[in-house]
């Protein structure tokens, strides 16, 4: 399975290397950059014009429904995603979307090696993010490994691509903590971005939310502002569940 965008140029052919694409002499689209700049992309966390001319993006595949619940669909979807892996990471914020990455990572490894690592961000209330997912990986008995990279010691600089930027808040932690993962030996890495976007469109949860706590909480979650989407547990922060990247050498090009 590929985790690479692909980019079609005007004859049809496509390739995950958009200036290969963008014929002899690459041009970039100013328009499309410019688009970066304006609220919805910068709060989003996909990016879909591409950056070149004379070359589109191409539209991710679209799943097909399935009849199933939506934790047996997101537990179907991690298990997928690693079938190839011996050994996997997960990206965990103290969040909830990161969590279910998490425990439904768990779920389905099979006493396959399961790796958490979570940079030591300081809250706006001054807490550590490291504290709160210890004591979520002890109060809910996840047995993973925990690695802690240090927010002002860990730092990398990010590969550029010619896909376009990254969009994510930190992309020097993150890049480091990739980094990381590959040193332990974690073959494709997991995370929660997107998980907000996915899941606070819809509010297709309303019924499941007043059934297992309340008609008050899905009272609560169906009126919930986007700045406010998630319903959080005692002890969690709003974070970040759904993306995935692999581990190891940059694709060529």
């Amino acid at each position: 399975m590929s985790v690479l965008p692909l980019f079609e140029d005007g004859g049809g052919r496509r390739s995950a290397d958009p200036p290969a694409s963008a014929g002899p002499a690459p041009v970039v689209d100013l328009q499309a950059l410019a688009l970066l700049l304006a609220t919805p992309a910068m709060l989003g966390e996909f990016v879909r014009r591409s950056p070149w001319k004379g070359v589109e993006r191409v539209p991710a595949e679209a799943p097909q429904p399935r009849p199933d619940s939506m934790p047996r669909a997101f537990s179907q979807a991690v298990e997928a995603l690693t079938a190839d892996a011996d050994v996997i990471g997960v990206l965990v914020s103290a969040g909830l979307d990161s969590l279910a990455a998490l425990v439904h990572t768990l779920r389905i490894a099979r006493g396959r090696r399961v790796v958490a690592f979570t940079t030591d961000l300081t809250d706006d209330l001054g807490g550590s993010s490291a504290a709160v997912v210890r004591r979520l990986l002890a109060d809910l008995h996840l047995p993973a490994e925990l690695v802690v990279p240090d927010p002002a010691r860990d730092r990398a600089e990010p590969l550029w691509s010619a896909a376009g930027p990254r969009m994510d808040a930190a992309p020097e932690t993150n890049t480091a903590a990739a980094e990381r993962a590959c040193e332990v030996g974690v073959d494709i890495l997991l995370s929660g971005d997107g998980g907000g976007e996915l899941l606070g469109v819809p509010r297709f949860a309303t019924a499941a939310v007043a059934a297992g706590r309340g008609m008050r909480a899905a009272a609560r979650y169906a009126a919930a502002r986007p700045s406010e989407e998630r319903i959080r547990l005692p002890g969690t922060r709003a974070g970040s569940s759904g993306g995935v990247a692999r581990v190891g050498p940059p694709a060529p090009g």
